[in-house]
């Protein structure tokens, strides 16, 4: 089993069978969810990296992002497990600001 599939369900203490994982490609978030993501983010990269390393406001170094995706089958939340080094955050988004991406072919 993925080790961080495992680490979100037994932080949401949820089963393995309500947990599934999307791919970040197939996901529309809402702005102002979009915006506090990237403020989380930027905040986790100040953190691992020395000022003159943090990126310009508003462009995320996304090779030095990892990001995993899942949604909760009882609450249809998103929620985002992200590490930068040796940090980790899961970010969990509401039902309402989210949602599949209407341009996508689901096979």
């Amino acid at each position: 089993m993925d080790n961080h599939k495992s680490s979100v369900f037994d932080w949401l203490k949820t089963t393995d069978s309500e947990l599934n994982e999307i791919e970040l490609e197939d996901i529309q978030l809402d702005s102002v969810v979009q915006q506090n993501i990237y403020k989380t983010i930027a905040q986790m990269l100040a953190l691992e990296k020395s000022d003159d390393q943090v990126p310009i406001r508003g462009m995320l170094p996304v090779g030095d992002i990892t990001c995993k995706g899942f949604w909760v089958e009882n609450t249809k939340e998103l929620v985002l497990y992200v590490w930068v080094g040796d940090q980790s955050r899961a970010i969990v988004v509401p039902q309402d600001g989210w949602g599949i991406r209407e341009d996508i072919t689901i096979n």
